[in-house]
């Protein structure tokens, strides 16, 4: 073997190494948020994007990670199961269920879910099933539906968009407005902290015009390949070296924060991208 091909052969095994460790690791991001809306300081854990992975038996190293945190709120940002016919999708609906034992739950759709819902032809019942399976007092699905949480002065709106605005090199960008998510959701109240469940980050630039506070998405995976100085390589829409990819963006509104999300689908690669769970601390302004 000469000493080009043994290069190339180290470099296919780390990178084969990485990508076997980033897909079983479990990094956490915690995110500081200050505003004068809320009444008390509180923690959250945003999820998105399990795709029914496992860490560990029964996601049990996932869950002791929240269960150290101990959130006040769980927001769940799309795409726990994969819409695949036939699956079940048990790794997702058990995980929801011990969190929800514990922990209020708020739950928006993303494409998978979106998609087992309107595609009955082809999944069958599996989204009615995915939701049965989960709701109870704590779980909470938003589907273009709000919830106002009185005690903290925090109002919580999951957007689902039409199929459309996921189809890979969408030119449409420009279609989702402010008055279109208003037609879904109502006005956002200027009263409360108004977080914003938006699985596709495609949108942000729309988003902020409906005046969120916080917008939390994922979608992305993180860009599947991140690129040190660069960022992630491709987004879900085919475009290559996506303006957010993951991480927290300030601009004058709030805050805008994607996941790089838990799982993968399909082709189950991520390198130098580790899966990621999302802690938010929002304070209140002295």
């Amino acid at each position: 073997m000469n000493l080009t091909l043994f290069v190339l052969l180290i470099i296919v095994l780390l990178l084969i190494a990485i990508a076997i460790y980033d897909m079983h690791v479990i990094k956490v991001v915690t995110y500081q948020i200050q505003t004068n809306k809320i009444s008390k300081n509180l923690k959250l854990v945003f999820l998105s994007d399990l795709h029914n992975q496992k860490f560990g038996k029964n996601n049990d190293r996932l869950i002791k990670k929240i269960d150290r945190y101990q959130p006040d709120y769980i927001l769940i940002g799309g795409d726990m199961l994969t819409a695949r016919p036939n699956k079940k999708n048990k790794e997702a609906i058990f995980l929801i269920n011990q969190l929800s034992e514990k922990f209020q739950v708020y739950h928006a759709l993303g494409n998978h879910e979106y998609r087992a819902k309107i595609y009955t032809e082809t999944y069958g019942n599996m989204y009615n099933e995915y939701i049965t399976s989960i709701k109870n007092a704590k779980m909470h699905i938003l589907d273009n539906q709000s919830l106002f949480l009185q005690d903290e002065n925090i109002r919580i709106s999951g957007l689902s968009i039409d199929k459309m605005y996921y189809k890979r090199k969408n030119k449409s960008a420009n279609a989702i407005n402010e008055l279109d998510i208003s037609k879904s959701l109502g006005d956002s109240d200027f009263h409360t902290y108004q977080i914003l469940l938006a699985h596709n980050p495609d949108y942000f630039e729309n988003y902020k015009k409906w005046n969120p506070d916080l917008i939390l998405s994922g979608h992305f995976h993180g860009g599947i390949i991140r690129i040190p100085g660069v960022g992630g390589l491709i987004s879900a829409s085919l475009q290559f070296f996506p303006k957010y990819d993951g991480g927290i963006y300030r601009e004058k509104f709030g805050a805008f924060i994607i996941s790089r999300g838990l799982g993968m689908h399909t082709i189950p690669i991520r390198i130098g991208n580790p899966c990621e769970l999302v802690c938010i601390e929002l304070s209140k302004n002295e």
